[in-house]
């Protein structure tokens, strides 16, 4: 009865010559979801005329998409398949029309479909699925010269799907209603779609309101899953990340494209470049590269002063900053480039924190991702002791904690290492030096190595310890191959016992990250499989196989090629975790193979015509070392070098960073200031322009990047690299700000030679000492007019006794004077045992019940723990109040976390 009343009205409507009308079909099972307006078509819907619609050669079934990750869109849940080819008609009156036609099925990989309108080819091939969305919507202009429009639908390969056909009349459309640029809010086309429902109201047959309607429905939609970026909420309310949201924004935009005519043609056509610009950025597909620019041509020409716009096609605008500076002369040219790179790194860490950053510490990004902008905030605060972005890396870290994405410590949810590890490892290791001493951050780092020797790892039978996958959460491994191997990117997910143990020298992780690295330093020294000795290998199988399942050590066929060898990015934090046993346990096995392979990259030969070079060879590994065809600057080898340098403090490093290495690492060799010089240009190169790119535009988080920011990490910290790979910094501060210029020069255990400027005025500053020995020190600070190291005016001498590490150092600095402060050691002095108990306390372990007012009953709860590595005996716990002692309890004794679990 539906059917037939249905065909009743198509049939009075073409009969009565009334004006032409939209025909609309939703392709699918009987019963299934319809959208207003549509009419359903079964499979078994066969052409008669008096419907006026049907199928002339009918499909093979329907199906439906169910729980499928799909748009709230009930045309695309369902539809109809053929394997060979389906014909469907429309008897509609001659005229020209907008065809519109969904093509797809999630029950195959790929299928390719030729579409015929009239006997003539419409679309040669579309192919489905389009990236993540298992269908596709293709829109044109068609004119019937007959009352009909016959369709054919060709299976080219694996099956032709249908979903749905949309034949809307196409009508004059009213110049253009908005008067606002392209970037106006959406409230705007909001305005429009309001009015035009007015209309309707009064109109309720007229199908061009109708349509415009749809289209301003379609933009809509499209901007609101772009706005909403990848914010948890999001996910939870679209069932979908941001990549099939993107595509689907996509997917309704190009239909929109069509019409040239429309009104909102530009702001389409805008907002499809900018999706695909970030998702190019993201994921670095020839695809979008091809088809952002395609999409901001269209109306470049139209916009020449349109800035974003330029930004967006590459043009640098620069960004004006208020950054007062003193005439060009009065200060050391390091400083005043140092002082404006600090301003610019501000505000756009400033803006994320006030704009953008949620209380639960996302930055809309996905926190995944979210985490990784922290990797360049380090300068910020351990160098300009920034409140700000110490409030927002705090809570980002908090959050990522909180957020039930983890279990004890790591991911909940099984996926390869370099994805899974970076929640936890971008965020809480670096928590230990930013809130020394907290207890909170050193307990989380301990709790995630919990599932070390429980699940992550095992001991072969030939007595090695190794990871069992690469593949792993924190209850699970998947033990399938090509998975069930460790790779050297494994370190990513223990970096967080790593500088736990750097904080206390935990027992069990000293033992169980000894026996973890010996095995990869046996696989350095193997040749097998051709890997030239010295080399880390790519991955080695859980029995002790060179290479895993592969038949090269370089290349462990793992999917991502983030693993192979020559990416080096994975290979290096394997480097990281043995350097970084060497600087806490003293045993120099852990350093053969960072030696190993930078000679091997100082002294292969390298034949000059890149064919030649035999991949897996040593001079293959050499020139990848290198850098390969990248410039000197990003020598793969530079990370693992400098930070050898700055744990072991000798010279074994300085000729692969001469040759190859960063620019601070090249002056603290040399003392060559035109090294600092040459690398704050490019670092303000960086930060100088399109400041919107970095901030209000972005959509993924993990693709804010400032370039040379280790520049800055290496003159505030002295440590040669980002910061955030292992504390082997000698240095931070406090009471700077962007104010202060700092200049390390030169450092080791016993001395300091650092150079300062304060642009603003005199000041209280604090220096925190990570690398000096025990032992007493004279402190020299003097006037450094030429800036040539030399003081020529003392501003005062003083004793100084370090007794443990991150003493604080405070001295007045002067305004508008550049200043040399020198640290040398007198005398030294016994270090203190390496076991200790470690008492400490955070905000949140107090809680007071009443009031502290007198006379009032009041009870005081306060968490005590041990973060040492000894257990502590008789402590006296004390309450005070105005000087005056209110409290006293004692613990006769308090365990040390040596087993990794919390004490308190």
């Amino acid at each position: 009865m539906l059917v037939y009343v249905t065909c009743l009205l198509l049939c009075t409507a073409a009969g009565a010559q009334t004006p032409p009308r939209n025909y609309l079909f939703d392709m699918g099972p009987i019963g299934g979801s319809l959208e207003p307006g549509f009419l359903e078509v079964s499979d078994l819907q066969s052409y008669r005329p008096e419907y006026g619609y049907g199928w002339l050669q009918a499909p093979e079934k329907s199906f439906t998409q169910a729980g499928r990750i799909l748009p709230e869109n009930p045309r695309v849940l369902d539809g109809v398949w053929t394997s060979g080819r389906m014909r469907f008609r429309i008897d509609a009156p001659p005229g020209d029309y907008f065809l519109t036609l969904t093509l797809g099925y999630a029950g195959h990989d790929t299928a390719t479909t030729r579409v015929l309108a009239n006997g003539q080819v419409l679309l040669d091939s579309l192919q489905t699925p389009w990236r993540r969305l298992p269908y596709r919507h293709h829109r044109q202009p068609i004119s019937l010269q007959q009352g009909f429009l016959e369709l054919e639908f060709q299976a080219l390969e694996k099956g032709a799907a249908l979903q749905s056909v949309e034949l809307r009349p196409r009508h004059p459309l009213d110049p253009t209603p908005f008067q606002t640029t392209l970037e106006a809010d959406t409230a705007v086309v909001g305005a429009y779609l309001r009015q035009l429902r007015q209309q309707l109201r009064s109109q309720p047959g007229d199908f061009a309101l109708q349509n415009r309607i749809h289209t301003c429905q379609q933009y809509l939609q499209a901007a609101w899953y772009y706005d909403i970026g990848w914010w948890s909420w999001a996910v939870e309310a679209t069932g979908m990340s941001i990549f099939p949201r993107f595509h689907a924004a996509s997917d309704l935009l190009q239909q929109i494209l069509a019409d040239p005519a429309d009104p909102l043609y530009e702001r389409a056509a805008y907002l499809l470049g900018k999706i695909h610009y970030w998702l190019y950025q993201e994921q670095e597909y020839e695809e979008d590269l091809r088809l952002y620019p395609k999409f901001f041509n269209l109306i470049a020409s139209r916009y020449p002063q349109h800035q974003l716009l330029r930004m967006y096609m590459g043009e640098k605008i620069y960004h004006h900053l208020h950054c007062p500076m003193p005439p060009e002369g009065q200060a050391p040219e390091w400083a005043r480039l140092q002082h404006e790179a600090m301003c610019r790194m501000l505000e756009i860490i400033h803006w994320w924190v006030d704009e953008r950053q949620a209380e639960n510490g996302e930055l809309g990004g996905k926190l995944g991702d979210d985490v990784e902008i922290l990797r360049w905030w380090l300068p910020a605060i351990l160098g300009a002791d920034d409140a700000k972005a110490r409030l927002g890396y705090t809570r980002l870290a908090n959050g990522v904690w909180n957020s039930g994405l983890l279990e004890n410590g790591y991911s909940k949810k099984i996926e390869d290492v370099e994805h899974a590890a970076e929640l936890f490892r971008d965020s809480h290791p670096v928590m230990l030096l930013l809130n020394y001493g907290d207890p909170r951050f050193v307990e989380r780092c301990l709790i995630s190595m919990q599932n070390f020797d429980r699940v992550w790892t095992g001991i072969n039978p030939q007595g090695q310890r190794l990871f069992r996958s690469s593949y792993f959460s924190a209850t699970e491994v998947v033990d399938q191959a090509p998975y069930n191997v460790d790779v050297a990117m494994n370190a990513r997910a223990t970096l967080a016992g790593l500088w736990a143990a750097w904080y206390n020298h935990n027992p069990t992780l000293l033992r169980l990250f000894s026996e973890w690295g010996h095995s990869w330093v046996k696989a350095a020294r193997s040749t097998a499989k051709g890997k030239p000795a010295g080399l880390l290998p790519a991955a080695i199988g859980f029995y002790g196989e060179i290479g895993g399942h592969s038949t090269n050590w370089y290349h462990p066929r793992l999917g991502w090629t983030y693993y192979n060898w020559e990416r080096m990015g994975s290979v290096n934090e394997m480097y990281i975790q043995l350097l970084g046993m060497y600087a806490l346990t003293g045993d120099t096995s852990f350093l053969y193979p960072a030696r190993a392979t930078l000679s091997l990259a100082l002294n292969t030969p390298v034949p000059a015509r890149t064919e030649e070079i035999v991949q897996g060879s040593a001079a293959w590994a050499a020139y990848h070392l290198r850098g390969g065809a990248a410039p000197p600057e990003a020598g793969n080898g530079i990370g693992m070098a400098g930070l050898a340098k700055s744990i072991t403090g000798n010279k074994d490093y300085d000729d692969f960073l001469l040759r190859y290495g960063s620019p601070y690492s090249r002056y603290r060799i040399t003392g060559d200031k035109a090294f600092i010089l040459q690398g704050c240009k490019q670092l303000l190169a960086s930060l100088r322009y399109n400041f919107p790119l970095k901030t209000s535009e972005v959509k993924f988080t993990d693709r804010v990047y400032v370039d040379m920011d280790e520049l800055l990490s290496g003159m505030y910290t002295g440590h040669i690299g980002s910061g955030f790979e292992f504390p082997a910094l000698a240095v931070s501060w406090a009471h700077t700000g962007k104010e202060v210029a700092v200049l390390v020069n030169d450092c080791s255990t016993t001395q300091l030679n650092i150079s300062l400027y304060n642009f603003g005025q005199q000041r209280q500053t604090g220096m925190y000492a990570w690398q000096l020995a025990a032992g007493r020190y004279e402190v020299v600070l003097g006037i450094d007019q030429n800036d040539d190291g030399l003081i020529e005016q003392q501003v005062f001498s003083r004793e100084w006794k370090v007794e443990q590490r991150g003493q604080q150092l405070l001295f007045d600095l002067p305004a508008a004077t550049p200043c040399l402060l020198k640290v040398r050691q007198l005398e030294a002095l016994p270090p203190l045992p390496a076991a200790l108990p470690d008492l400490a306390f955070s905000e949140e372990d107090l809680r007071i019940e009443g009031s502290l007012l007198h006379g009032h009953q009041t009870t005081i709860h306060a968490r005590i723990h041990n973060i040492g590595n000894l257990a502590a005996s008789n402590v006296k716990v004390q309450f005070w109040m105005d000087d005056k002692k209110i409290a006293e309890k004692k613990i006769a004794r308090l365990q040390a976390p040596n087993d990794l679990s919390p004490r308190w």
